[in-house]
């Protein structure tokens, strides 16, 4: 009888526990998974621009490979768009990114006159928009565009300096593309050459696509050195041609890195001693670039070109604010974390302006052959470059 009572009690006991268990379990909510951070890409993978977003891409995803995906103790969700090269496309992907996954900063587009295309919609819906190429200074009106590298005038203006106080060039004549970013390039070389004293000769503007330099190369006037911008493929038509008409002139290019490693490659020893003026080449010799360059080195097997380095940037820009916020997206305080950044890029230094616009190296580079392939050689650096017109 006292077996059977016992037996009844431990039963009770373990019945009671089970039910405490449940009810505890009742009352105990499981843990909330922890919101990602969601960064929105807006690249080029087709239209005219395509090659461009693939490097982009290698550059954002190997910031963020470094960085676990995780910043500020949060996971992050990267969403990458393409956009074509194209406004209308662009806007409407952006749109997907806003409205639908609710991203509160984006990367990209690259072509300038996308990014301006899209600024007032970035405002509209507080949404921080990061460069990765220059962008003409107007589009600092709008406020939600921060300009990474720089302005599409200020690229040029280095070149300037240095082709009237280093080379001792009085006399410059110029062949710039016919269009916004070939008026601004070479415009920041030409005033602030003139403003040195130097003298403007002649200028001349070429359409995209040009596929024969022969008539404008009798009007390019004698003089010290002439300054030459327009997209790659224009570019090396350009230098044979140049070489080929039997001109001596020294050559100038305001934004060099329009021309990669392969470009120079394909031209050859048509480029020898030309100097152009980068944001950022693999040769810079800092601590955080050679960091940079051997690790892309070791994951991608060659060295990383300027559009890399910029997308890589662009992306620690994101990270290093969103720490400063303590992962917090939003506006006023993203956008203040941004411009209130000191911070150190393979380019080198990194700031920004009140009105969102980076402050950086800019360094004057010469093509020459090293290791049996022509790369851009840092001959001179001018540090915290930014637009004289701001």
């Amino acid at each position: 009888m006292r077996k059977k009572t016992l037996l009844k009690a431990v039963g009770g006991g373990v019945v009671l526990m089970l039910v405490q268990v449940l009810l505890i379990g009742a009352y105990v909510k499981p843990a909330r998974a922890v919101e990602p951070i969601k960064i929105g890409v807006i690249l080029p993978f087709t239209g005219p621009m395509a090659d461009y977003g693939p490097l982009g891409k290698d550059g954002i995803k190997f910031r963020l490979d470094e960085a676990n995906y995780k910043v500020a103790g949060k996971p992050i969700k990267l969403i990458i768009e393409d956009g074509a090269t194209d406004t209308s496309m662009s806007l409407q992907k952006a749109k997907k990114l806003v409205e639908v996954d609710k991203v509160k900063v984006i990367i990209g587009p690259i072509h300038s006159g996308v990014a301006t295309g899209l600024a007032p919609y970035f405002v509209e819906k507080k949404v921080i928009d990061i460069g990765l190429m220059d962008h003409p200074l107007e589009i600092t009106k709008f406020g939600s565009v921060l300009l990474y590298p720089g302005t599409l005038y200020s690229v040029g203006v280095p070149l300037g300096w240095y082709a009237y106080d280093k080379l001792g060039y009085r006399k410059i004549t110029t062949l710039g593309a016919d269009y916004v970013a070939g008026y601004r390039f070479v415009g920041g070389t030409i005033d602030m050459f003139k403003e040195r004293g130097g003298t403007l000769i002649a200028k001349q503007w070429a359409p995209f696509g040009t596929a024969d330099f022969g008539p404008y190369l009798p009007s390019l006037k004698k003089a010290d050195a002439v300054v030459i911008w327009t997209i790659a493929g224009d570019l090396a038509r350009f230098l044979r041609q140049y070489r080929e008409f039997g001109l001596k002139m020294p050559v100038l290019i305001p934004e060099a890195a329009a021309l990669r490693s392969a470009n120079m490659e394909e031209i050859g020893d048509f480029i020898a001693g030309v100097v152009g003026c980068l944001d950022y080449t693999w040769r810079i010799d800092n601590p955080s670039n050679k960091r940079f360059v051997a690790g892309f080195e070791g994951k991608f097997g060659r060295k990383p070109d300027r559009d890399h380095a910029n997308s890589y940037t662009a992306t620690s820009i994101v990270l290093a604010a969103l720490e400063a916020t303590k992962g917090d997206t939003t506006y006023e305080k993203l956008k203040q974390a941004i411009l209130g950044l000191r911070m150190e890029t393979p380019q080198g230094p990194l700031s920004f302006t009140p009105s969102g616009i980076a402050i950086t190296n800019r360094y004057i580079c010469e093509a020459r052959v090293v290791k049996g392939a022509y790369v851009w050689d840092p001959i001179y650096i001018y540090s915290d470059v930014r637009d004289p017109r701001e």
